[in-house]
């Protein structure tokens, strides 16, 4: 007979669960109105969005001072 006995304990390692939460915050929602205006607005006048830094950035700052400030 080629058993081994042993006393070891196997153990398999625990996984430890970690629970995230997005919390998407009125900044973020300043994020998602500026660019949706932005996009329409360019869409509308067949113009490239990229070319309206300034004018996503305008509207982003009144959302965030408006409405999280």
């Amino acid at each position: 007979m080629n058993a081994n006995t042993s006393n070891e304990i196997i153990t398999t390692p625990a996984i430890k669960t970690v629970e995230i939460v997005e919390d998407f915050g009125c900044a973020s929602d300043c994020v998602r109105s500026a660019r949706a205006t932005i996009l329409e607005a360019s869409e509308t006048l067949g113009e490239d969005p990229n070319d309206h830094m300034d004018d996503y950035m305008l509207e982003y700052g009144y959302c965030y001072y408006n409405n999280c400030g």
